[in-house]
Formats: C-alpha cells, structure tokens, sequence
C-alpha cells in the first residue's frame, strides 16, 4: 500500500495530498529502509537514463566521435531545451555524421522560459528541443559506431535496444524475462521494475565496484559525466542539477516521469528512488531532500540554492504565498 508522504494546505486546509513509495537500497538489493511498498511496480521512464547511456559508451561511440562530458550528461539527462542544450545533441549527431531528422523523439511543447523565447522570436520547438533528445542522440550515435541499422534504432529488437535491456537488467539484478516493457514518451523502449529493483540500480550507480566488468565501467562513464556537467542532466533551476550542484560528487540525481524521483549516493553506497502515486512530479524533491537529510548528508542544513525545494510554498498567479507544503512521513523517516 502507499502511503501519505506529502501535503500541500491553502489558509490551513488540505488541498492536495500525494501518497506514495520510497526506498532506500544497496547495491546487493538489501533494503536500508523503505515506507510505502518496496515491491510497487512503476516505469522507470527517464530515470532509465544513466543505464540507456552505457549502451553509447559501450558501443565505442565516445572514443570514435570525440564525445565529452556535456555530451555524455546530455545523453544521461532531461533538459529544458536551452540552447547549450540543443547545441550539444545537435553537436553529437553531427559527430556520427547524422542530423536532426534522424531524432525519432518527436516534439512537445516547451511550457516554460525557453518555450516563451522561440515564440517570441518566431519559431517552435523541434525535437533537439525534446528534453529527451540527448538520449536519443546517444542512441543514435551508439548505432553508427556498431554499424547497425539508424532507421531502426528505436525497435525492441534493434540490437542497440537489446543491450539496454541487458544493462538494466544487470543493474538491477532481474532476468530480462521477468521484466515488463513499454513505449516511452519519446518513443524509447522502457521497462517496468519493483521500487527496490529501481533503488538498487541507483544503487549500483553509486557502487561502480559492486558490478564488476564493462558495465559497471560504462556506468561510472555516466557517474562522471553527471557529475561534472550537472547542468546539462536537467537545466538552470531544475532539481537535479541543482542537488548536484549542492552536493558536488556526492550525489547523482535523476528523475523520471510520472512522479518518480532516484539518486545515487556514492560516499554511502546507497540508491534511492521516490514514486509518487498521483504521477505528479512537484514535491518530490522535498521528500528526496527530507530522506537525505535522514541520512546525514546535510549536517549543517540545507545550503540556499536548495531552499526553494525544500518546503516549497503555494503561490498564486501573483507570486504571493497563499498556502504550504507539509511533509507527513516524519515517523517513518526516524527509522533512518
């Protein structure tokens, strides 16, 4: 069963109540705690990210196509469309000799500040600005490098794909039968774990040394590259970023659609993943920040560029604080 985690109140009354799942793992798949039900089954969705992106190191792409690490974050990360953004995607198409019309992510609109500029200057979105492209760029890159097939690149059974699947498998520590597949948003494969399966790959993530061989590898290409590029997972202001921006190599932070929030915690080998059930994202970072804070890793408080996720207030059109933000797993969080 989920439970209450988080509540938002206008002059004192609940208006909003988010019930959900958190847990927290080691990179053996031994839970450290959790609340909620550890054995909930969501998508990964974009949190799959870090994992997808080995199949581009794996493939040799890296190497081949002189890629760095803003095009490895990219790859591994949800952007906003800005245009440091667009112009890495753009830069490692290019590398492999493609361009944007091969990006099979389509296109959604941008509802925010980088949607309001190309407006105003009279242009619309394209799918460089697809807050998944980088992955998709990634993917396509992998492709080239193993001489497969681009206009395929997306099928289940592309070999690109395949290896995926294995990766998150291996992370995840589930044979690849017992996992469930879907279509993502950006028209990906995507794949169905257990909460404690999608703690332990974060898990994994933050102890390269508990999956021995070329993906564990693989996987501290991504670790790097998040860590050193944090802009480039998310964008100016966005969570993720921010988080690793505040915990420099300490932490590497990635959501997913549909409410779901992860990270890794190197310096304690600890894997996290939050599941909101309503599939609305805003809030989670307040839960993800409560929890490492249950687990030491702000001994002198939040630093102020976290502040406005961690209790963040209820505002009208007006920007005025018309209500709060209350978190409702104190109890549990004590068992830390």
């Amino acid at each position: 069963m989920s439970v209450p985690l988080l509540a938002t109140t206008r002059n004192g009354v609940v208006e909003r109540l988010e019930r959900g799942h958190c847990v927290i793992s080691d990179a053996a798949g031994a839970l450290h705690w959790s609340t909620g039900d550890p054995d909930h089954v969501t998508f990964l969705r974009s949190a799959a990210k870090p994992m997808q992106a080995c199949a581009l190191v794996l493939s040799g792409a890296v190497e081949r196509f002189g890629l760095n690490d803003a095009n490895v974050a990219l790859a591994c990360g949800s952007h906003r469309g800005e245009p440091g953004h667009v112009r890495s995607a753009l830069a490692t198409l290019a590398s492999a000799g493609l361009g944007p019309e091969s990006l099979g992510c389509g296109v959604h609109p941008l509802l925010h500040a980088e949607g309001f500029r190309l407006a105003a200057a009279g242009q619309t979105p394209t799918p460089l600005h697809n807050n998944c492209s980088g992955k998709h760029a990634g993917m396509l890159a992998a492709t080239v490098a193993l001489g497969e097939p681009v206009e395929t690149y997306l099928a289940f059974d592309h070999p690109v794909q395949r290896h995926i699947l294995e990766i998150v498998c291996k992370c995840a520590g589930v044979p690849a039968g017992s996992v469930q597949t879907g279509i993502d948003g950006c028209s990906a494969p995507n794949f169905a774990l257990p909460m404690r399966a999608i703690a332990r790959c974060f898990a994994r993530i933050a102890d390269l040394g508990s999956l021995p061989g070329e993906v564990g590898q693989a996987l501290g290409r991504s670790r790097a590259a998040m860590t050193a590029e944090p802009w480039y997972v998310a964008g100016t202001g966005q969570f993720d970023t921010v988080l690793m921006q505040a915990l420099p190599g300490r932490c590497v932070a990635k959501g997913g659609a549909e409410g779901l929030r992860c990270a890794a915690l190197p310096s304690l080998g600890l894997g996290l993943a939050v599941k909101f059930e309503s599939g609305r994202a805003d809030g989670t970072g307040a839960v993800v920040l409560a929890m490492l804070q249950a687990l030491g890793m702000f001994p002198d408080g939040f630093p102020e560029i976290l502040q406005p996720f961690v209790q963040p207030p209820v505002l009208n059109h007006r920007r005025i604080v018309v209500g709060e933000t209350r978190l409702l797993f104190a109890d549990a969080l004590a068992a830390i």
